[in-house]
């Protein structure tokens, strides 16, 4: 009787350390499913501050540009 309930506690014993690890596992991945979509993210967000920044330097020369040639326009005149 007794080595029937002491396998019983082995058989607990070793379920519940492989419901630990199959935890762990998964909390693992979680945590790198999560660093992997905030890497996406904060990439996109810095690939769209890009364009934009590049957007507005070209608006910033195109607009200087104009301004010069309408004064040296005006200077010649």
């Amino acid at each position: 009787m007794s080595s029937h309930h002491s396998q019983k506690a082995m058989n607990l014993h070793h379920l519940q350390v492989s419901l630990g690890k199959e935890r762990r596992t998964q909390k693992q991945i979680d945590r790198q499913a999560r660093y992997i979509a905030g890497s996406k993210a904060a990439l996109r967000h810095y690939h769209m501050v890009l364009c934009f920044g590049f957007g507005w330097f070209a608006y910033t020369q195109f607009a200087t540009m104009s301004y010069l040639w309408y004064v040296l326009k005006e200077m010649a005149a």
